[in-house]
């Protein structure tokens, strides 16, 4: 999977969801834009549904995108 630097809504993730613990593609619902990191690239939040349980991932906990520098998931 090819990371971009800046997610969009509709991208999809590969993730493993919070509600299920399966791993699957989600589908970003919602984005918001939190920081510059050192590398110049910028640090987003963003929320993505489950295709199997329908959880939404990123409410209670947030998942990190571009966390530190470009290519860096956590949540």
């Amino acid at each position: 999977m090819i990371m971009i630097p800046i997610p969009e809504r509709g991208d999809e993730l590969v993730l493993t969801c919070r509600g299920c613990s399966k791993s699957n593609l989600m589908k970003i619902k919602s984005i918001k834009k939190n920081a510059q990191n050192e590398d110049g690239s910028w640090c987003y939040t963003v929320k993505a549904v489950c295709n199997i349980c329908g959880f939404m991932n990123g409410d209670y906990r947030p998942i990190w995108y571009n966390f530190y520098r470009i290519g860096i998931i956590d949540f």
